[in-house]
């Protein structure tokens, strides 16, 4: 429990720091919170667009679609822990990943901490929730919906972030793996647009090897009642999840005793 308490301490202090770094230039913080205000314009004005011009996708309303957002921004602030492991195998190479090995706790978990992002974590869960409560007053959604539908979310992101991390971990073995796991996360993006309405193949795949559909298209059903098979899905996010936990703790291990191996 007191190692519990001291992780969440040292959360909080990283939060801390991540704040004051980016509220140390006024004008720099002011252009990145414009930043992703324009993004999330851009986004609202695409869906619009569409709308206008009488694209529709079949099953999906326009409270639909709000909802689909919603939890893909949900989904991009849980996101944030891994951001750390992006560089990985540049700490690698330059010999800067011993820093971490010589502190008192697990040198993956301080590399996660390092990078992340409060304002980029606050922007987009604040306007998450924000959605998610506007669509629960507005329309007949029960209160059990939204927690359902916001656990599978958090739980597809945490698995998804496993596969980035675990993907991050083969530059211990493999050398330079960046721009093959840029490559194959890039599909990833797709988690924006409602997955049900791809072919049964691409949908398996969307499920099991790059399970986005959890992020924000099956959460979106959930919240507005229209996947009667809900615990099901709650079920297999869960099993998924155990899955990329267990595989990402074989890699971790693996990983840190080839650094070794090699001398570090």
């Amino acid at each position: 429990m007191r190692i519990i308490k001291w992780k969440i301490r040292l959360i909080l202090r990283y939060l801390v720091i991540s704040y004051r770094s980016k509220m140390e230039f006024k004008s720099e913080f002011i252009s990145y919170l414009l930043s992703m205000v324009l993004e999330f314009i851009a986004i609202v004005l695409f869906w619009f667009s569409l709308k206008n011009s009488g694209v529709t996708f079949e099953g999906w309303q326009s409270e639909d679609i709000i909802a689909l957002n919603a939890f893909f921004l949900v989904s991009q602030a849980v996101g944030i822990f891994s951001f750390g492991f992006r560089d990985i195998e540049y700490k690698i190479n330059d010999g800067s990943f011993d820093n971490y090995l010589a502190r008192p706790h697990s040198p993956f978990f301080l590399l996660a901490l390092e990078r992340l992002n409060l304002i980029y974590f606050l922007f987009n869960f604040v306007v998450g929730i924000s959605l998610i409560t506007f669509l629960y007053l507005t329309y007949s959604i029960q209160l059990i919906s939204v927690f359902k539908a916001l656990f599978v979310s958090v739980i597809g992101t945490v698995s998804l972030e496993l596969i980035y991390m675990s993907f991050s971990l083969l530059s211990f073995r493999f050398g330079r793996i960046y721009y093959a796991r840029e490559l194959f996360f890039s599909f990833s993006k797709a988690a924006r647009y409602p997955l049900d309405i791809f072919p049964t193949s691409l949908l398996r795949v969307f499920t099991f090897l790059l399970p986005i559909v959890f992020l924000a298209s099956f959460p979106a059903r959930i919240l507005m009642g229209r996947m009667s098979d809900s615990t099901q899905v709650i079920l297999l996010s869960v099993l998924i999840l155990s899955i990329q936990l267990l595989i990402y703790r074989l890699l971790k291990e693996r990983a840190l005793r080839i650094y070794s191996s090699t001398g570090n």
